[in-house]
């Protein structure tokens, strides 16, 4: 409401309404109008609005209990809290904290209630009563994907261990060219939700048409937020490594330290139409720490989701990797280096058939990587979506001799709660018989 406007009714008790509401979610739990009156003067077309607002006195979080036998220990579940005993009461952090616990996936029901008619001194004792979901549990997972063929995992979970809210996870993942197993051990920390300290033993195996993957890896890992929904790692890695690339063998230890760093934000976790996210890491080792081989490595990869009028999205995607060594191209584990093409990658293409090759023709992987997408999707109905989209990328060993592969096509997208199933055409482009290829992925990735 501004003067010299319209009166409108509505607006004015929106209003009034927004302003008693903001009131309470600051802490003032008694604010209540005195007076809210509009005098209007018929021979003026006007009007004069007075409102009294008495807020009353602020008030506080109290004592936080947890009731019922949930198995966790309350240090953990503190951990789930948006507010601490002192801090100025406010709704929307009762409210931060119900979706931190149900976002846990440790529990089914969450009450959380704040007696202000039990307040001492203006302070507001807080209840949160949970129902906690089955602490051990078995999950199963099926997808298609053009690059991986059909896929599956079996994923063990044991969301607290001892009683202790430690977790324990083991995941079983398997395709026509992927497998793999791996288990996790995590120490949550007291910080905060995300923060945490993990041991990682995983076992992987790929193979494709010119190139074959083995390694055992053991990884330790600390993580911390930073600000909003920002995450910070630094981790030790081993890893022993059999793999091979056209007529090229890497069997290789390495001992690899590394930091990483992501953040994103989106309007939502189904459908998203605007956000953005970002991944950066770097990561590197040498022949003084154990290694069989030297080298320096970053990765980056980020995505931006524009909304535009009449139900249009735009979706730039962008990935870069950077190697310095101080030994030969081919002394490089085929684990770090790079490949391009396939779904998520440059379309048109086959899964990792871009890249520098041999002298018989076959990929072999390169020290660097470059690859941006923009992707136009107009939604249709409520979880249909057509999409027309251009990639451009590739693997290579010099930044002065980059040979980009191009790719464009049409798509169709279903979102549904589990994520979206996408289907491309993509054609090859700039190459003298250019190609068609269908893209398609359902169901869980690897």
């Amino acid at each position: 409401m501004r003067k010299g406007g319209r009166l409108r009714q509505d607006i004015y008790e929106e209003a009034k309404n927004n302003l008693l509401k903001k009131a309470i979610s600051i802490g003032y739990l008694d604010a209540a109008y005195s007076k809210h009156s509009i005098r209007i003067t018929l021979s003026q077309l006007s009007a004069e609005i007075d409102l009294i607002l008495e807020t009353g006195s602020k008030y506080y979080f109290g004592d936080i209990s947890f009731t019922d036998q949930t198995g966790f220990p309350d240090p953990f579940l503190a951990r789930y809290l948006a507010f601490k005993r002192g801090e100025v009461y406010s709704q929307e952090k009762i409210a931060q904290t119900q979706v931190n616990l149900i976002s846990s996936d440790r529990f089914k029901m969450v009450t959380i209630n704040g007696n202000k008619d039990e307040a001492k001194d203006n302070y507001v004792p807080v209840e949160i009563k949970l129902v906690p979901l089955k602490q051990k549990r078995v999950k199963f997972g099926i997808g298609y994907g053009t690059d991986t063929g059909i896929r599956g995992s079996i994923r063990y979970q044991d969301f607290n261990i001892l009683g202790t809210g430690q977790f324990f996870d083991m995941e079983l993942k398997l395709s026509e060219i992927f497998q793999g197993v791996g288990a996790r051990y995590i120490f949550p920390s007291k910080i905060d939700v995300k923060s945490l300290a993990s041991i990682k033993l995983g076992w992987e195996h790929e193979k494709t048409s010119d190139k074959t993957i083995e390694f055992l890896a053991l990884e330790g890992a600390l993580t911390r937020t930073f600000g909003n929904e920002m995450l910070g790692s630094a981790y030790i890695r081993l890893q022993q490594e059999d793999s091979k690339a056209g007529n090229e063998r890497t069997k290789t230890f390495l001992l690899l330290p590394g930091i990483q760093f992501s953040h994103h934000r989106y309007d939502s976790v189904i459908r998203p139409t605007r956000g953005f996210r970002y991944d950066l890491e770097l990561r590197g080792t040498d022949q003084t720490m154990g290694s069989e081989t030297g080298f320096l490595q970053f990765l980056g990869r980020g995505e931006y989701l524009i909304s535009l009028p009449q139900r249009f999205t735009i979706l730039t995607r962008m990935q870069v990797g950077a190697t310095t060594e101080n030994e030969p191209a081919q002394d490089l584990p085929i684990s770090v280096r790079f490949f391009a093409g396939g779904d998520t990658s440059v379309r048109g293409y086959k899964y990792q058939a871009l890249g520098p090759t041999d002298a018989f023709g076959d990929v072999i992987g390169g020290k660097h990587l470059l690859f941006g997408s923009v992707e136009v999707e107009r939604a249709i109905g409520k979880n249909w979506g057509i999409a027309a989209f251009y990639d451009t990328g590739n693997a290579f060993n010099a930044w002065s001799r980059i040979d980009l592969a191009q790719g464009a096509g049409i798509g169709g997208r279903y979102y549904t709660p589990i994520g979206p199933i996408r289907l491309d055409v993509a054609r090859q482009i700039g190459v003298r018989k250019p190609d068609y290829r269908i893209h398609l992925v359902v169901g869980i990735g690897l």
